[in-house]
């Protein structure tokens, strides 16, 4: 077992006021949950053998703030904190452990949100120093960077590819000259 990409996730917007049990359980099951089983059956393996690469799929929302999605961003938030301890945990065992947080990026997660509030998605783009949302492309190739030997020195790394936007501090907008 040379690498897991373990990339999963769910999301149910809503207000934090009419979250119920199920909601809640439902997000951290998928997002904290598998993960947590996937990477410590996978990383019992990698221990054993010495070597391995473990990618965990965060968000941006795993590192910041997100107004309507409190399940989503406390999920993320413990992928984050997951990866940051296995990093320092397995690093004696060879392994490293990263994640990948990506910004808006047009998945089959929000295919409803972009055909539905396509002014919403429009103004999520609008904020982004690129100018547009990412790719699943652009996505994947960081995740084969950091699961390759190319990243053979990278582990703990929180990697947020959002086209630039948490570089952005949020009290500024983004205006590029006509």
């Amino acid at each position: 077992m040379d690498a897991l990409f373990n990339n999963a996730g769910v999301s149910r917007a809503r207000p934090t006021a009419e979250v119920d049990d199920a909601t809640w359980s439902h997000v951290m099951g998928v997002n904290n949950d598998a993960a947590f089983h996937v990477v410590t059956a996978v990383g019992r393996v990698m221990i054993e053998q010495g070597h391995g690469a473990v990618l965990n799929t965060a968000s941006v929302a795993g590192t910041h703030g997100l107004p309507g999605n409190v399940p989503y961003v406390v999920s993320k938030h413990a992928v984050v904190g997951l990866t940051r301890a296995l990093a320092v945990e397995w690093g004696v065992h060879g392994l490293r452990v990263n994640a990948l947080c990506p910004g808006l990026t047009a998945t089959g997660m929000n295919t409803r949100v972009r055909v539905v509030s396509s002014g919403y998605w429009e103004s999520r783009e609008a904020v982004v120093p690129l100018r547009r949302a990412g790719t699943a492309e652009e996505q994947a190739a960081i995740a084969l960077f950091l699961n390759s030997e190319e990243a053979s020195y990278v582990s703990g790394l929180i990697a947020e590819v959002d086209g630039g936007t948490h570089a952005l501090y949020a009290g500024y907008a983004v205006n590029r000259p006509e």
